[in-house]
């Protein structure tokens, strides 16, 4: 057998003397808080990369100019084109349904309203109500003099355009109260009835009264 341990050795904390320093501004080295902490990496979160080689795409022609707005309603999708021309789609056969020609100048914008009920703007302020069920029959709504660059659905009967000079349109149905804005507006929101403009300013309004 060994003989015992003639000394006997006893681990003492490191004297505070002898920690290291740091300045008043800075805290303190993480071995001095935690020193039985062992850094690890952590995981880093980063928004998804989505991989095209993998996306299945597949190309609608119709349009012989460029597309100014695209919306959607479930696999139905309207496209508003400089051609003048505002087409409704069916993405899961990937065909067209209808093709609506009654604008003269550049189709800048289009909002559903319900499932079969859609405006449209072109560049001289003029809006179109359709009803797709009866195209024949499509409801012209001015109020603008120039062209409209934002619109915003609040309910299938109530909708506000705004346009490049800075007015406001809110429509009940087809008759439509106006307010001005000061600049051209690029889009509107309707939960705090807030539009916004190429000047930086915010305009909110009593959307809700109003309509």
């Amino acid at each position: 057998p060994l003989p015992p341990p003639t000394h006997t050795h006893t681990l003492s904390p490191t004297p505070t003397s002898l920690l290291p320093l740091s300045s008043p501004s800075s805290p303190p080295p993480p071995s001095t808080l935690f020193p039985l902490f062992t850094p690890f990496p952590l995981p880093l979160t980063s928004p998804a990369v989505l991989d095209w080689a993998d996306v299945e795409a597949s190309r609608l022609y119709g349009h012989t100019a460029g597309i100014m707005c695209l919306e959607a309603w479930e696999s139905t999708l309207a496209s508003a084109s400089k051609d003048k021309t505002v087409k409704i789609w069916d993405t899961m056969s990937q065909t067209c349904l209808k093709s609506l020609h009654l604008h003269q100048y550049r189709v800048t914008t289009c909002k559903w309203l319900a499932p079969t009920t859609l405006v449209s703007a072109d560049e001289s302020g003029t809006l179109i109500h359709w009803d797709l069920e009866h195209v024949d029959h499509p409801k012209r709504l001015s109020a603008h003099q120039r062209a409209v660059t934002a619109l915003h659905v609040v309910q299938p009967d109530c909708f506000v355009s705004g346009d490049s000079t800075g007015q406001l349109v809110f429509w009940n149905g087809l008759a439509g109260a106006r307010q001005e804005h000061g600049s051209s507006i690029t889009d509107i929101a309707h939960m705090t009835g807030a539009s916004g403009a190429e000047d930086g300013i915010i305009v909110v309004t009593a959307a809700d009264q109003r309509l």
